[in-house]
């Protein structure tokens, strides 16, 4: 059968030959041609067909963005929790996510073929499933890897070696600002100090200005980050990027949690002595009243103990004296007179170099008197030591971050092998119980044999 059009209100006749001039029996327009009858079906079932597939795969890619944009919100709800209980701020994860999201860039533009592979829904492109290692023969894991190789190099090597050197150095750059100085456990000098300083000291820095005591406070929070999470008391803004980002700022040390070590540098600023009453004066008596009960820490740095308010004075455990100035000894606070006269014979005759590598400790709770050597922290700079030129405006906060359990593991070992501690000194000092100490020091690798 043959089958014809109406022109006009579409009516399909059926013819068993061809007719020529032939009218529309309803509004008497002419008819056309559309092809045999079991022609115009497949065709018809063709097209169908087609737009069936098209509309399923449509639905398919919806069903695909959808579960994609799920699985970032689920993401990124992760890791807001993560950062809100480690107390990380979204502005640090910059320093890290920069690098590594231009080196994606860099060769995404250099290998745009792999770039078209992973996005496309297409299965002529997709690089299918790989196999476990330990379901395929050897030879099949040979052909993988080889077939795993990645894509010949392009024509512009200078440009590429370029990219990937300043990639390299700038994650370098980052990498060095997230540690710090290393495990203190491979540095003699830093665990004598650990081993004068009680677990969270309430320390007192005096000295000549120019002779390293800001230097000395910097070291000792990085040694005693080991102990706790470590803070600096209102550093000014340009001072957030000289330091290492385990460092926090804090704004007021009421806000500072349990078990933190705080460093109060300059701290005649915001603690004088002529202002008594103030605010944060009134608030310090309390602050070091209960920073045993609640394992805080304090470092102050001043001067003379005069610009001070007498709570602070009361309240330290250990007194750390550099290079006095030439009339400090006559005009600071009478009942450190004694103090300040041991430290003046003792670095009477040095230079000002060698004086600001030691330091002489007046007393500690576990009975030290004398002078220890103390080294620059990792990350000191000249800039550092001047960064309270601007003011004492301290508009800046950022959390603090602590060891993790493999930083801690290491501690540990290092201890026990190298220095002989016994698992409950090892235990005190990495922050953990003592049958957890036991169980790092005796975990076996996968040799069977201890790490």
């Amino acid at each position: 059968m043959l089958l014809y059009k109406c022109v006009n209100c579409g009516k399909i006749f059926r013819f068993p030959s061809p007719v020529a001039g032939k009218r529309c029996s309803r509004c008497w327009e002419r008819v056309v041609f559309l092809g045999k009858e079991q022609d115009v079906m497949k065709a018809g079932t063709r097209m169908k067909k087609a737009d069936n597939e098209k509309l399923w795969k449509t639905i398919l890619n919806i069903v695909k963005g959808g579960v994609l944009v799920w699985g970032l919100g689920g993401g990124v709800n992760i890791l807001g929790k993560h950062l809100d209980r480690e107390k990380i701020g979204r502005k640090d994860l910059f320093h890290f996510l920069f690098p590594t999201v231009t080196s994606g860039v860099i060769h995404g533009f250099q290998h745009p073929d792999e770039v078209k592979r992973f996005f496309s829904f297409d299965q002529r492109h997709s690089v299918g499933r790989q196999t476990p290692a330990c379901m395929t023969r050897p030879e099949t894991q040979q052909q993988i890897k080889q077939a795993s190789q990645s894509p010949p190099q392009r024509s512009n090597e200078k440009s590429t070696e370029a990219s990937r050197e300043f990639i390299r150095d700038r994650l370098n750059r980052v990498l060095n600002s997230l540690g710090s100085k290393g495990d203190v456990a491979d540095d003699p000098t830093a665990l004598k100090w650990l081993k004068i300083l009680s677990d969270h000291p309430r320390i007192l820095i005096l000295g000549a200005q120019g002779t390293g005591k800001s230097c000395l406070a910097f070291y000792l929070v990085e040694i005693l980050r080991q102990r706790g999470r470590c803070y600096v008391y209102r550093l000014p803004g340009e001072g957030k990027s000289l330091i290492p980002v385990w460092l926090g700022i804090c704004h007021e040390l009421a806000d500072v949690p349990p078990g933190c070590i705080v460093l109060v540098d300059e701290a005649y600023l915001p603690f004088f002595s002529r202002e008594s009453q103030s605010k944060p004066n009134r608030q310090i008596a309390k602050i070091i009243n209960l920073a045993r009960q609640k394992e805080i820490g304090l470092i102050f740095v001043a001067h003379e103990s005069r610009h001070l308010d007498k709570n602070i004075l009361s309240g330290i455990d250990t007194l750390i004296i550099k290079k006095p100035a030439p009339l400090q000894v006559a005009l600071d606070r009478s009942f450190l007179k004694p103090y300040l006269l041991k430290a003046e014979r003792i670095f009477q005759g040095k230079s000002d170099i060698s004086a600001k590598s030691s330091s002489y400790i007046c007393f500690s709770p576990r009975g030290f008197e004398g002078r220890l050597e103390n080294p620059k922290p990792s990350f000191w700079s000249e800039k550092l030591s001047h960064i309270f030129a601007s003011g004492y405006r301290g508009e800046v906060e950022r959390p603090a971050r602590g060891l993790t359990k493999e930083e801690k593991k290491k501690r540990a070992r290092k201890l026990r092998d190298t220095y002989g501690y016994s698992y409950g000194d090892v235990a005190k000092d990495t922050g953990v119980g003592k049958t957890t100490a036991y169980r790092w020091l005796n975990e076996r690798g996968e040799s069977g044999t201890k790490r």
